[in-house]
């Protein structure tokens, strides 16, 4: 028995001699040709033996996915072009459709019926985060109960202390999961856009929803999922081909004055002790970007004074949101002075933000120390004309945006620890600098010169809040 390695064998042809160097290059991965020499039959030990199997066999990798396919055939043409047929549908529909044809379940496999058992089955054997699988399974439950009919309008579905939130979940996980199928995912998407009515910015902010219920519920029928459930007996996957609507523009549009606000929130926060925890909170997220998880969790330990930074790092109770978010957060020498001040008021405390409510690891939903802290700063920011849904998360985009404009969309993308430039510029960044034609003056006369008053740029801001304190008299407020 030749015991060349698979990599060797799939280089032979049928008669095992090499291809000469070239022979084949000329051949497209479309073309049964380019793949004839290069499939290969399995090997397989047996009673201590080195055997070999009948069929044919193709190794192929396609965006980091790399799988071997049984081409089901001794035949080796018809092998090759079995090959070349995956091949064009790998590039045209993607490993989800190789996997539903190719690589189907065994008839004889156990059977999943229901939602909940596929739920169940998808979240053994996913690495994804906790909080993660509850979101991809929270979207899923929404789309089965909306085309199963079970509804969502019970208000019960929220009670989780009595059990109303248990049955509900319950009742859809019991809904057969043969019921999604693409046409009832298809009309789910658009009944739901028709629902918002014709408003423009309504129909605009449910298109963004329902792509990411979409986006959510189809994770978990991801390829690497399916494949570690490869022994059980699926439908076919619903979302193969799934739709999604136009993506919106999701820049951006800076609309704060930040000095303003900052200036406000010194004269009503730092300098009335009750509201220590709420101006701690806001200098967190604006002056150093935090997310509000990541401000929620700050533990001391984490607070370099000397060197001024803060280091963003997973601990008992805080996992980052992704290993690009892990880092260091540099601070303005005033920043570095005002923490000094609240660690001087808090000697023993573990945490940066102060709260009655212990620490503990979300699981199926996300949960804050300091959740009445952030509660009451959003109302002091409504209060402020900051009437974006996610009031807290603005300030993050504002920190992105000033140091963008100081520094570069390099260092932005540093400052707020993005892993993709594009998330940075696509989402985080808005403009503050005004950009105009600067033909103005084309228009004017002399006559009407005198009366255009000049619009004056606006200088980026850094508060001396230490330094304001001192003056009166309220360090560390």
């Amino acid at each position: 028995m030749n015991q060349k390695s698979v990599q060797i064998v799939s280089k032979r042809n049928q008669n095992g001699d090499a291809q000469e160097e070239g022979k084949t290059q000329h051949f497209g991965k479309t073309d049964a040709r380019y793949w004839k020499p290069r499939i290969f039959r399995n090997r397989y030990a047996r009673d201590g033996d080195q055997r070999e199997g009948l069929d044919w066999c193709i190794k192929i990798s396609h965006k980091g996915i790399r799988e071997t396919i049984n081409l089901r055939t001794p035949n080796q043409t018809a092998a090759a072009q079995k090959a070349a047929d995956i091949y064009k549908l790998l590039m045209g529909e993607g490993w989800e459709a190789v996997i539903a044809k190719w690589m189907p379940r065994a008839a004889n496999s156990p059977n999943i019926a229901t939602l909940g058992e596929f739920i169940a089955s998808a979240m053994a054997v996913s690495d994804a985060r906790a909080i993660t699988l509850s979101d991809y399974s929270r979207s899923l439950r929404r789309i089965v109960a909306d085309v199963s009919g079970v509804g969502r309008d019970d208000p019960s579905r929220y009670d989780g202390h009595t059990g109303g939130a248990e049955k509900w979940r319950e009742k859809v996980d019991a809904v057969p999961l043969s019921v999604l199928t693409p046409e009832k995912l298809a009309s789910w998407r658009l009944a739901t856009l028709r629902a918002v009515g014709p408003n423009p910015a309504d129909q605009r902010a449910a298109k963004t929803s329902i792509n990411t219920t979409l986006r959510l519920a189809k994770s978990l029928f991801a390829p690497k999922i399916l494949r570690q459930l490869a022994g059980l007996n699926l439908p076919a996957n619903p979302f193969l081909n799934v739709e999604f609507f136009e993506r919106g523009s999701m820049r951006y549009d800076s609309k704060i004055d930040v000095p303003a606000l900052v200036e406000a929130a010194r004269e009503e926060l730092s300098t009335v002790p009750e509201n220590l925890e709420k101006w701690k909170a806001f200098v967190l997220l604006l002056f150093a970007g935090l997310r509000r998880n990541e401000a929620d969790k700050l533990r001391w330990q984490s607070v370099d004074f000397m060197a001024g930074v803060l280091h963003i790092e997973d601990g008992e109770f805080f996992q980052a949101k992704s290993e690009d978010s892990k880092g260091s957060v540099q601070l303005d020498a005033e920043v570095v002075a005002m923490l000094r001040a609240w660690r001087v008021l808090d000697p023993k405390g573990e945490y940066v933000l102060r709260s009655n409510v212990a620490a503990k690891m979300a699981t199926t939903h996300r949960c804050y120390r300091a959740e009445r802290t952030f509660a009451n700063l959003i109302t002091w920011l409504r209060g402020k004309g900051v009437a974006v849904t996610n009031a807290l998360h603005v300030l993050r985009k504002e920190a992105g945006t000033m140091v963008n404009e100081l520094h570069g969309i390099n260092a932005a993308s540093r400052f707020l620890r993005h892993g993709d430039i594009a998330i940075t510029s696509k989402i985080y960044v808005g403009q503050k600098s005004r950009v105009t034609v600067n033909l103005g003056s084309l228009l004017s006369t002399p006559a009407t010169k005198a009366n255009v008053i000049e619009f004056t740029q606006q200088e980026p801001v850094k508060v001396p809040a230490v330094k304001a304190a001192k003056k009166r008299g309220a360090v560390g407020a």
